[in-house]
Parts: structure tokens; C-alpha cells; sequence
């Protein structure tokens, strides 16, 4: 026998084991990196058409907009909370790992698996877990808590990788950091694509030009504004959440700061915007 382990997951370990194998199911499918620049663009080109549409209401629509998203944003990360919960199954929390020359096996208290070397699709090195993925989307978690130091569960990965020479390359670092909990990098990145793209219409309106005017909006210069506006919100939304993503590797408080203060000023806007005509001394409706 070449490793054993006795130990009990936590829920957050347990968890890291199916969110890896989803991880892996979805890195299979070869538009998945197209998915996320067709719905924005589909939201652009729908911001778009309002705008041009209903000329002057380009501030509500964003601010209506914005509201949706985030509370929508909200509405997921309390689902995903509660998944946790439920996904947790303390009848089988507790296992017993052993790892031999013929391949490995789990036993739990409801059964026992074994596989053999060949049977290892792919192996998942997590921050705080490593996971093995096995023949029909079976995980085996292993927290980093089972050994003492870094050189320790480096070796027990080399053994690993060594008698699974037959398992798929390892997930690229930026599709592990979605394991990891990264759904306030996400809303951060959001949010700084909202930040630009008020700060950008701010900056067009103090040049002197109103874009949503009805005079302006029956010119080229409009519809070329319009395109390019889409087209940097997208791009400022992809760069920002691949950065924070990066960062997070080294510096994760500093990428999770980022993240809130570009919601923070997020809010300000549309704080100010709703404000705006009370400042005025039009009372909103």
C-alpha cells in the first residue's frame, strides 16, 4: 500500500469534490468561452436599441438594468449557500483512502469504490484540496489538512500523476479559481464595466455632445458611439475579471478589495442618479 487516509470532509471539502467534476464536464464544451461575449452582446445590442428608441432614457435603462443584475446577483450567491447545504451528505462524509500499485479505493459508510490507475480521468490540485477525478464523474476529495507540509503532498501528487500516466491534462488555473469561490470577482468585474461605461457617457457629456439627444442620435457619430460603447463594456468586463482572477492567486484580499470598491462606486452612481432630481427640486414621481 502506497498511501491511507481516515478522515471526515467538511462541507466546504465535500463540496470542492462536485464542484470540481461540474468544472470538469463544463470544460468540454467547446463554445463555453463564447457564451458569456453572446449574452452581453445580446444585453448591449438590447441597451442599444432602447436607447435609440426612446431618446433621453438611456440613464433610467442603465440604472434599471443594473438594479436586475445585481439583485439577481444577489439571488445566486444566497442559492449557492444554500446548495452547500444541501449537497453536504454527513452519511458519507467520513472516508477511508487508500491508494496501491493496483490503484485506489474509497470506502464510506455506505459502500466502497475501487478503480484502477487507468480509471483516473483527471486530477485537480485546488488551494486548499486535491481532487481525483475517477470514472463516472466519481470524486475523491482529499483536503491539504491530511499532511504536514507542501513537500509532503507534492510528493503524494508526483505518485499520483505518476501511476495515472493516462489522465487528461490538468484544467487551466483560471477555470480552478471558479472552484475556489470566485463569484464576487465576478460582480466586481461587472460592476467596473458598469463604472466605465457611466464614466465614459459623463465624460462624452462634458465635451458637449449628447448621444441620446434626438438630434445627435439621427447621425453616424451616434451609432458608431453606440457600437463602441458595447464593445468596451464587454472588453473592460473580460479584462477586469481575468486581472481580479490573477491577482486573487497572489493577493487575494487586495482582488477581493478591488472587487467592492468598484461595487461601492457602482452604487454611488445610481445613488446619484436617483438623487439627481431631487437636487433639482423636481420631486421623482
Amino acid at each position: 500500500m502506497l498511501a491511507r487516509f481516515d478522515y471526515t470532509l467538511t462541507q466546504d471539502e465535500y463540496v470542492r469534490g462536485i464542484q470540481a467534476t461540474a468544472l470538469s464536464l463544463s470544460y468540454r464544451d467547446r463554445w463555453r468561452s463564447w457564451r458569456c461575449l453572446v449574452l452581453f452582446a445580446v444585453i448591449g445590442l438590447a441597451i442599444a436599441i432602447a436607447a435609440y428608441t426612446h431618446p433621453g432614457s438611456l440613464d433610467g435603462i442603465m440604472v434599471a438594468f443594473i438594479l436586475i443584475w445585481l439583485a439577481y446577483a444577489i439571488m445566486q450567491a444566497r442559492f449557492v449557500r444554500r446548495w452547500r447545504e444541501l449537497a453536504y451528505d454527513p452519511a458519507i462524509a467520513h472516508h477511508i483512502v487508500e491508494v496501491s500499485e493496483r490503484g485506489l479505493s474509497d470506502r464510506h459508510d455506505r459502500g466502497t469504490c475501487e478503480w484502477s490507475w487507468d480509471a483516473v480521468y483527471r486530477i485537480h490540485e485546488l488551494p486548499d484540496t486535491i481532487v481525483v477525478e475517477v470514472a463516472n464523474w466519481h470524486a475523491i476529495t482529499l483536503p491539504h489538512r491530511l499532511w504536514t507540509d507542501g513537500a509532503e503532498r507534492d510528493g503524494f501528487l508526483r505518485l499520483l500523476r505518476d501511476h495515472a500516466s493516462n489522465a487528461s491534462p490538468d484544467l487551466p488555473k483560471s477555470t480552478l479559481a471558479m472552484a475556489a469561490g470566485s463569484g464576487w470577482l465576478t460582480l466586481g468585474a461587472m460592476a467596473a464595466a458598469f463604472d466605465f461605461f457611466v464614466l465614459a457617457n459623463v465624460a462624452v457629456g462634458l465635451a458637449g455632445s449628447n448621444p441620446c439627444s434626438c438630434l445627435d442620435r439621427r447621425t453616424i457619430g451616434f451609432h458608431v458611439f453606440a457600437v463602441s460603447m458595447v464593445v468596451a463594456t464587454i472588453t473592460v468586463f473580460i479584462l477586469t475579471k481575468r486581472g481580479l482572477e490573477r491577482l486573487k492567486r497572489s493577493h487575494p484580499r487586495l482582488a477581493f478589495g478591488i472587487a467592492v470598491a468598484a461595487i461601492c462606486l457602482l452604487a454611488a452612481f445610481i445613488l446619484t442618479a436617483m438623487m439627481a432630481p431631487y437636487r433639482a427640486g423636481q420631486p421623482m414621481p
